[in-house]
């Protein structure tokens, strides 16, 4: 686990709270390249990426001072649907594979995936992650299954079916990049020192990317 480190002062120690002693990592969390969209993932946990969904307003707090105080969840996973389908296409690239992204709100969490190769953006339906009404906070057990195997997705994840291939669904990522860019998304991003560059690749440029009803992952 590597947690980013504009959340080193909120720490109490630098081992995982769950009481498995395993050692937090604290370290630089930036990705992408200062040519295209480059941003924070706020927790790396293995091939996992989790990203808090911001308030409008705190993300522009963000953006101007490229700080983090805390692992800020107080926004609206569909407001911060840009934010996160750029971080989700971005780590992906970077990573040279599938992996999931996991953006979390106080109330609920989507998971998002993007296959580089094929072109392929996924999107979950919005999971809850408390039962309601009840007295307190519990946690629903469908989304605790749904999170241990997005945690474990390296075990579980058998590929991108044919079908899905085949059916032609795709995210038509080039369809906002010319080659230059396409080149950079492709062989020059990277993890790290990108904290204070601005990018010049706008968030909103992945807005319109397709992502349909075939591609959900998890169905409500």
């Amino acid at each position: 686990m590597k947690i980013d480190s504009g959340y080193a002062d909120l720490l109490v120690n630098m081992e995982c709270p769950c009481g498995c002693n395993t050692p937090i990592n604290v370290g630089d969390n930036s990705i992408g390249h200062k040519e295209v969209w480059n941003g924070i993932v706020d927790i790396m946990l293995g091939p996992l990426a989790v990203s808090g969904a911001k308030s409008k307003v705190e993300d522009k707090v963000l953006e101007d001072s490229n700080t983090v105080c805390e692992l800020d969840t107080s926004g609206k996973l569909e407001e911060a649907k840009h934010q996160l389908i750029s971080e989700t296409i971005t780590f992906a690239f970077t990573m040279q594979s599938v992996v999931p992204l996991l953006g979390i709100s106080k109330e609920n969490f989507r998971v998002y995936m993007y296959d580089p190769d094929e072109d392929l953006l996924y999107e979950s339906t919005t999971i809850p992650l408390f039962v309601f009404p009840v007295e307190g906070r519990q946690l629903h057990i469908t989304s605790i299954i749904a999170l241990w195997m997005i945690v474990n997705f390296d075990h579980f994840f058998t590929g991108v079916k044919c079908n899905q291939i085949e059916f032609g669904y795709k995210a038509d990522l080039n369809k906002f990049l010319d080659e230059y860019h396409c080149d950079i998304y492709k062989h020059h991003l990277r993890i790290g020192g990108l904290r204070h560059v601005k990018s010049k690749h706008s968030k909103e440029a992945h807005a319109g990317m397709n992502m349909g009803k075939f591609n959900r992952l998890i169905s409500s």
